[in-house]
C-alpha cells in the first residue's frame, strides 16, 4: 500500500522509515483517440533518497521493470 513503510529491503540492505508513492502518467494520442497509462512506484528512504523505482503499464505489475539503488554516497556538509 502507499504511504509510510516501517522498512524495505533492497538487495541485501534494509532501509527504515520508507515512503512509498505512485505516479500515474496518462498519454493521449490524438490520431488513435487514446493511449497507454504508465505507472511508477517510488520508494524513498529517510536520509538516503530513492531506493527503488517500479515502472509498469495499464495497472498490470507483470508488465513492469524494477530499478534498485546499488550504492550511494552522502557528501559531507
Amino acid at each position: 500500500s502507499y504511504g509510510k513503510l516501517p522498512s524495505l529491503t533492497v538487495g541485501s540492505t534494509t532501509y527504515h522509515d520508507v515512503v512509498h508513492m505512485q505516479e500515474r502518467e496518462k498519454l493521449y494520442y490524438h490520431h488513435v483517440g487514446g493511449g497507454p497509462v504508465n505507472n511508477y512506484d517510488y520508494f524513498y528512504a529517510k536520509n538516503v533518497g530513492v531506493i527503488r523505482k517500479i515502472r509498469y503499464y495499464f495497472d498490470d505489475p507483470s508488465t513492469g521493470d524494477t530499478t534498485d539503488l546499488v550504492n550511494y554516497y552522502i557528501a559531507p556538509h
